[in-house]
């Protein structure tokens, strides 16, 4: 308990300090004096910062008697975040960093300030012979795996990024769906078979993987949205969910080979949970994402002189402090995510229930009683809601929520230690972590940029024994 006290007073601390001015980059370390691997692993955190990790590792102490996987990797650090033209990132800009090593503008998918196109570390990998992966929780084209095989000038043109996928010839994609705008699903999944690609659907879909062919696993089609809520699957038999772990593991599977692979994974849910303060969303999300790591460390364990496993974060999320003083085990009683307590809330507040009956229903919920405080402040809410003295529903980053809900959650949170300071990105330093060959490169604190460049140098590195 000390330990969770003693970092939840850095991570207030750290949340307290502006971190824009970022600081020289280290002089670049010199890839010739590491060990050199021929497997490497980048987990992308969205949205994770310091205290997500915190609250998601007192979580899983308290429900699993267990830490994180990767909390413990020998080599560790943090990374400034601020974009070309913002103190402040958004994760197209962040992506960039992380994929291309170059600043970009805020909005812009693998495009510099002056409007060139950049090289990700993915195009390097497979320019070099190894196989590509490229996947994540939420959709395809979303803007931190568009950042790996895209370039446009602003996130958004997600018609324009998803034509784009084909031409990079990575080896295996996965995703809850592909994002459309004007186009049609079935002409986009249409553009990826004709590109050569197998396009599968659900749990029963990626089984049907093998290698030798290239590959792009969705959730669902034509949903237009990431994986299910892992909190759903938390709470209910939901066999027929895709998640990371089991596209980490389907995706090492695809892409062994002797010239080794590149593979990215993305909890990206992490980062829409939080622009909600979701905490047990967020939790949830975080948890899939270090199974997913789980899969890689135990690869490493088999082939320890030749894989690395990077993991960091593109930006922090929602400013979150965590209080390890909080009743962190509370939020493992909730029974959905916030979307479906914003359901239930819209549901009653259509049919004018009472404010005493919507309170009940959220409580069975929660799986616990609000206390009297929280019990009062919420009837207010629903009063000035049902008056219309309150908007009903209060907008973030990823659409609205109901008020009444958005606060019932944010209460039961502060109760349990996750106290969110807003809903939008920060400019805290994210953490970083590493395990296997050239891990010392991924140690201490650099620029974002700095995590593409290194691997770069050992992508150059490893191809160059080859020869």
């Amino acid at each position: 308990m000390k330990r969770f006290a003693f970092f939840a007073l850095l991570v207030s601390i750290a949340l307290t300090i502006p971190a824009y001015a970022t600081p020289k980059a280290p002089a670049a370390v010199d890839a010739s004096e590491v060990k050199t691997p021929k497997y490497i692993f980048l987990f992308i955190g969205d949205g994770m910062g310091k205290g997500h990790v915190a609250a998601t590792e007192a979580f899983k102490k308290a429900t699993q008697n267990a830490p994180l996987s990767f909390t413990a990797f020998p080599a560790c650090g943090e990374i400034f975040t601020k974009c070309a033209d913002k103190p402040v990132t958004d994760s197209a800009a962040a992506g960039t960093a992380l994929a291309c090593g170059a600043k970009a503008n805020y909005h812009a998918v693998g495009i510099d300030p002056k409007g060139k196109s950049l090289t990700s570390v993915s195009t390097v990998a497979k320019a070099a012979g190894m196989r590509v992966g490229i996947t994540t929780s939420v959709t395809l084209n979303h803007a931190t795996p568009a950042s790996f095989y895209a370039n446009a000038k602003v996130r958004s043109l997600y018609d324009d990024i998803a034509k784009q996928l084909p031409k990079s010839k990575f080896d295996f994609f996965a995703a809850g769906d592909v994002t459309v705008k004007k186009l049609k699903h079935d002409a986009i999944y249409k553009l990826y078979r004709d590109a050569g690609y197998s396009v599968v659907f659900g749990r029963d879909g990626l089984a049907t993987l093998t290698p030798g062919k290239p590959a792009i696993a969705l959730h669902k089609a034509k949903h237009n949205d990431g994986l299910p809520r892992r909190i759903l699957s938390a709470n209910a038999k939901t066999p027929d969910h895709i998640t990371l772990p089991d596209i980490t593991n389907k995706a090492i599977e695809l892409l062994e080979n002797p010239k080794g692979f590149f593979l990215m994974v993305e909890g990206g849910a992490i980062d829409w949970a939080s622009h909600a303060n979701a905490g047990a969303t967020m939790i949830h999300e975080t948890l899939d994402f270090d199974a997913a790591i789980a899969v890689a460390l135990k690869f490493y364990k088999a082939h320890p002189a030749d894989t690395l496993i990077v993991v960091t974060a593109d930006h922090e999320t929602g400013g979150l402090q965590f209080d390890p003083k909080g009743d962190i085990k509370l939020l493992s009683k909730q029974t959905g995510s916030d979307k479906d307590l914003k359901r239930i809330v819209s549901a009653a507040m259509k049919k004018k229930v009472s404010a005493n009956a919507i309170l009940k229903s959220m409580e069975r919920f929660f799986g616990a009683p609000f206390t009297d405080d929280e019990r009062a402040a919420l009837t207010k809410t629903h009063t000035a809601t049902a008056t219309k003295k309150t908007a009903k529903n209060k907008k973030n980053l990823y659409g609205k929520t109901s008020t009444l809900a958005a606060q019932a959650i944010k209460l039961v949170n502060k109760r349990a230690g996750v106290i969110w300071t807003k809903s939008s990105h920060s400019a805290t330093n994210v953490p970083l972590y590493a395990i296997g060959a050239g891990s010392t490169l991924f140690q201490g604190k650099m620029d974002n940029t700095e995590i593409a460049k290194r691997l770069k140098a050992l992508v150059a590195k490893n191809a160059a024994a080859k020869k």
